[in-house]
Formats: C-alpha cells, sequence, structure tokens
C-alpha cells in the first residue's frame, strides 16, 4: 500500500518541511508487545482488589484511549461472566425444581395406590365432614331452643296476664298442647 502525509500549517510551516521526517511501520505482534511492555497492573495494596493500571506513551492522549479501552473490555467480559453466572444458577435452580416436582408427583401417587389398596379413610376429608355436621346441629339446637324459650314466654303470658290472648288453633306442637 502506499500512504500519504498531509502537511498543515500548524506544523511549523516551512521549518517543519526542511527537517527530515521518518516514518516506522513495525508488524502487529511487534506493536502488540511493544503496547503490553508499557502497561503494567499492580495491586494497590494487597489487601483489596484494587488495582492500579499503569500505561507509558509519548502520546499522552493516546495513553488514556488504550487504558479507557481496557477498561470497556473488562466491564463488558465481567458482565458476560456475569449473566453466565446467572444463567447456570437459573438452570440449577429449574432442575432442581422439577425434579423435586416429580418426586412429589411420584410421592402422591404412592401414597392414592396405597390408600386404595389398604382402604384408608382422609382424614382430612372425615374432619372436614364430622365439622360440618357439628355446624347443622348447633344451628338446629339453637333453632330449638328459641322456639323454646318463646314458648315459656308465651306460657308465661298466658298464666299471668289479664289481657285476651289469640292462640292459633290446630297446632301439633305438643308443648302447646300442654299449655
Amino acid at each position: 500500500g502506499t500512504f500519504r502525509i498531509v502537511f498543515n500549517d500548524l506544523a511549523g510551516g516551512d521549518n517543519y518541511l526542511s527537517n527530515p521526517i521518518s516514518i516506522i511501520i513495525t508488524n502487529t505482534n511487534r506493536t502488540v508487545q511493544s503496547i503490553l511492555g508499557n502497561f503494567q497492573v499492580v495491586s494497590a495494596d494487597g489487601r483489596t482488589s484494587v488495582i492500579d493500571l499503569l500505561y507509558k506513551d509519548n502520546l499522552p492522549a493516546r495513553g488514556v484511549d488504550f487504558l479507557n479501552a481496557v477498561i470497556a473490555f473488562y466491564y463488558r467480559t465481567k458482565l458476560a461472566n456475569i449473566d453466565k453466572s446467572v444463567q447456570s444458577a437459573r438452570d440449577f435452580i429449574n432442575s432442581r425444581k422439577n425434579d423435586m416436582m416429580r418426586n412429589l408427583k411420584a410421592v402422591d401417587s404412592a401414597v392414592e395406590s396405597i390408600k386404595l389398596t389398604v382402604d384408608v379413610i382422609d382424614p382430612g376429608q372425615q374432619t372436614t365432614t364430622i365439622v360440618t355436621e357439628k355446624k347443622n346441629t348447633q344451628k338446629e339446637l339453637d333453632e330449638l331452643y328459641t322456639k323454646s324459650k318463646a314458648l315459656i314466654n308465651l306460657r308465661n303470658l298466658l298464666l299471668n296476664s289479664d289481657y285476651e290472648i289469640i292462640v292459633p288453633l290446630g297446632m301439633v306442637d305438643e308443648i302447646l298442647k300442654g299449655v
């Protein structure tokens, strides 16, 4: 290939052109070795994970650009590793969850099979039935108690009152017949 050198007025005008210009072109491996020779990673203090990145270059702006590129690559790699770690943890959890679900289903089917062969009664279902029957019986007892109180009050009113009281005839209730 060819190179083109463009001169500008900021370079020093005619003085600049009168001096010799030297251009050095090196292969990629030698350039990389030179960069790595000027680049150092040093532990700030042996107790923490803080590090110092040092790069020597004759152009400070290029040195800053190089260090910014190193830091950007570091963050990109770190994020990729975090994503891999998170995905690995997610896969592990999902695998264990699926194993547990399979084991639970196997245990449930084994329990059902044992219940069918041994004629085991489900205590939870039996308890629900007993509690429901108790509530219904309690409700009936409460209604009978309320009716009994009403009849006692009616009897006392009939026996101790000077007023006429109308009582429906043809009642089948044994308690009222006794009044």
